[in-house]
């Protein structure tokens, strides 16, 4: 039998107990993807709306691409941002090594200039992150000049098989970048 509707649920019932402790630590991560890989978007936004919550910090997560050159990718990508409003659309031609990472990096500081960020990463579409372990990882690592990812030594090893099952990724303090971002 359901309660009636002037009645308090269980919850609402239960008195508050819990003091929302201040946040510390801001982190906006990209998840670089492509405009037709509308499911892999749907499966990752499940997957880390399922993850506990990290303590004192806030992960933004976003999936970044860059222009859309077809018809049908503006207006379901248009529908995904209604719903959604998790989706950064960058000014440059999809691409894979002429300039997407640096037209990423140099636009979200100024896209997001009003939003203290602490740090802001990039992953691909294909890995996963554990957003509490990552505020903890970042919690006490230097604000200023810090690069948080993986570094393989390409020059000891081929870089496509030392790769592989590996997702490499980068995070970088917010100073760091605004400061490179003039100096180019």
């Amino acid at each position: 039998m359901m309660a009636p509707p002037s009645s308090p649920t269980f919850a609402q019932a239960l008195p508050s107990r819990t003091i929302p402790l201040p946040v510390d630590l801001r982190v906006f991560l990209s998840i670089i993807t492509r405009p037709d890989f509308y499911e892999r978007r749907a499966h990752l936004r499940l997957a880390y709306s399922l993850q506990p919550r990290p303590v004192r910090a806030v992960v933004d997560v976003r999936f970044v691409f860059c222009n859309l050159d077809k018809e049908e990718d503006r207006v379901l990508v248009a529908m995904e941002i209604i719903v959604h409003a998790d989706i950064v659309v960058l000014n440059c031609t999809e691409n894979m090594n002429d300039g997407k990472t640096y037209e990423y990096f140099s636009t979200i500081p100024r896209m997001f200039a009003d939003e203290p960020y602490d740090y802001v990463g990039k992953t691909d579409d294909d890995a996963y992150y554990r957003l509490a372990a990552l505020a903890d990882t970042l919690r006490n690592k230097p604000r200023d000049n810090l690069y948080h990812g993986m570094l393989i030594p390409c020059r000891m090893l081929n870089f496509f098989n030392a790769t592989q099952g590996l997702k490499p990724s980068k995070m970088y303090d917010v100073d760091r970048l605004k400061s490179n971002l003039y100096h180019v």
